[in-house]
C-alpha cells in the first residue's frame, strides 16, 4: 500500500519485470487519503470503488508453456 502514485508505480514495474507480467496500480480511498496498491492484471477484478490509475507492462512477458499433447499407449 502506498500514499504516493510515483512509489506505487516504482513497486508495479519492478514487479512486472521480476514476475514477467503485467500489473496494475489501483486508488482509493482510506480513512478520507488517497492510497494505491498493485495487483497482477491476471485474473485482476477491480475492488469496489477502486479506480485503475495505470497498468505496467514488463519488456518481456513470461510465457508458459504448452503441455505436451497427452498420447494414449492403447490407441484411443
Amino acid at each position: 500500500m502506498h500514499t504516493d502514485l510515483n512509489s506505487a508505480l516504482k513497486e508495479a514495474s519492478e514487479k512486472a519485470e521480476l514476475h514477467g507480467e503485467s500489473i496494475c496500480v489501483v486508488s482509493g480511498m482510506k480513512n478520507n487519503k488517497k492510497i494505491y496498491r498493485t495487483y497482477s492484471l491476471k485474473g485482476f477484478g477491480l475492488p469496489p470503488g477502486g479506480i485503475l490509475e495505470e497498468v505496467i507492462t514488463p519488456e518481456v512477458e513470461r510465457e508458459k508453456p504448452e503441455p505436451p499433447e497427452k498420447i494414449s499407449s492403447n490407441g484411443f
